[in-house]
């Protein structure tokens, strides 16, 4: 894959909103896969990705899940 923009996707997180856990961290998953990331990669983003949307669920009322990659990495915040 070679990339010369950035892509950018923000998902909004409703806080203890179990019923919808994982979704985001799913989204972010199929976004990767689309990109044709190599899977081993795109595994290890996932879990990041469905950790910190656990977080967020467990922990605040609401937040985002953003993720931006360009060329030279991934950025899940």
């Amino acid at each position: 894959m070679i990339f010369t923009d950035s892509y950018d996707l923000t998902i909004p997180v409703i806080g203890r909103d179990f019923v919808t856990a994982g979704e985001a961290a799913s989204k972010i998953k199929s976004t990767l896969e689309t990109l044709n990331l190599p899977p081993k990669l795109v595994r290890r983003a996932s879990i990041c990705a469905y950790e910190a949307e656990m977080n967020i669920i467990i922990h605040a009322y609401s937040g985002r899940l953003s993720l931006r990659v360009t060329a030279d990495e991934i950025t899940i915040v």
